[in-house]
């Protein structure tokens, strides 16, 4: 039996999720509620030294960052496969990795965390810490730097449009892409489709639906990882309405604040 540790909102949880369902393989699941800082305790640091979800642990081995998650899942999976047979389209589904761990994931984290801010600076205050304090548990020096940043920046910041016009470029990229397939990698559901499906909720979660509804191969294909049974199990079960209420709430204060500028920079 695989173990995960996992947050249900987390978008690299739900990515984890949709392969775990899409694979029929069978799981056990253990909550680490990132918005009140169980990632940094000591225990899970020794499982994921980075203090992030998810981490896979099978066999006594853990597994960390969710790309490397999925290749595993389907290294081990039984049957089902979600990679392309072709080797030219395997490269195409490993490139949709890429452009999330090289781009679009930093950039979806930023919008996020600024949608986040409010809570998470009344927990912290709450808990009796400083932001400061609280930020140093980060391993990784840049992350933490990202999120001090964002924690400081006002809704209409530069740094949200950036975020946003990076967004609006993948959509781009999947749009063009869906014109040729109806999957990101070819005629059938690979691991570049679960790894952009948890993005695109996001995005919507966020009141940022324009970035990809100007798309129409782009809001088709939502439409349909929207209708997959895996979507239900991996995805919906675990929605919590606090936290959609909060990225809508703060999302909606960061897209109309930054919007028209990153469309001007577009």
């Amino acid at each position: 039996m695989l173990e995960l540790y996992h947050f249900p909102g987390s978008v690299c949880s739900q990515r984890v999720r949709l392969v775990l369902a899409e694979l029929g393989i069978q799981w056990t699941g253990k909550v680490v509620d990132i918005l009140r800082g169980e990632q940094f305790k000591p225990e899970y640091l020794a499982l994921n030294p980075n203090a992030v979800v998810p981490t896979l642990v099978h066999d006594g081995h853990a597994i960390i960052e969710s790309s490397v998650i999925s290749e595993y899942l389907q290294d081990i999976a039984p049957s089902a496969d979600l990679r392309p047979s072709a080797p030219w389209l395997r490269a195409e589904m490993r490139m949709w990795a890429k452009h999330v761990d090289e781009g679009l994931h930093q950039a979806i984290g930023t919008l996020t965390g600024g949608a986040k801010n409010e809570l998470l600076r009344q927990q912290i205050i709450s808990s009796g810490e400083t932001i400061e304090n609280y930020l140093a548990q980060i391993p990784d020096e840049s992350r933490r730097a990202r999120q001090l940043a964002g924690l400081k920046q006002e809704p209409g910041s530069q740094v949200f449009a950036n975020a946003i016009r990076h967004c609006m470029k993948i959509a781009e990229k999947m749009n063009s892409a869906l014109s040729n397939a109806p999957f990101l990698a070819g005629e059938r559901y690979s691991l570049a489709d679960s790894a952009m499906t948890p993005y695109l909720l996001r995005l919507e979660r966020l009141s940022m639906v324009e970035i990809f509804n100007r798309h129409d191969n782009v809001v088709r294909w939502y439409a349909l990882m929207k209708e997959r049974p895996s979507f239900v199990t991996a995805v919906s079960a675990f929605d919590t309405a606090p936290v959609i209420e909060m990225l809508r709430h703060g999302g909606e204060r960061i897209w109309r604040a930054a919007r028209d500028t990153a469309i001007k920079g577009s």
